[in-house]
């Protein structure tokens, strides 16, 4: 999710992936992942209005890999 909410398009309330092309709550419902999209887009649209920068979504992730090796390892 935090890979998508970096591409995330205010202006068209979509997310653009590697072929520029933007998958909007619509292109989602033709995939029959309507009922994800709009908890998808909403998270996206936080981390947008709080202006995340670069350095902070490597921090997220970093804190995310993390947190799951430490789950699989029992650590």
């Amino acid at each position: 999710m935090l890979r998508t909410a970096r591409k995330y398009d205010v202006n068209t309330d979509s997310i653009l992936f590697a072929n520029n092309q933007p998958y909007t709550r619509d292109s989602y419902t033709l995939a029959g992942m309507g009922y994800v999209v709009e908890d998808l887009l909403q998270f996206c649209r936080h981390m947008y209005r709080m202006k995340v920068d670069n350095a902070e979504y490597a921090l997220l992730t970093a804190i995310v890999i993390f947190s799951v090796v430490s789950v699989l390892t029992g650590r």
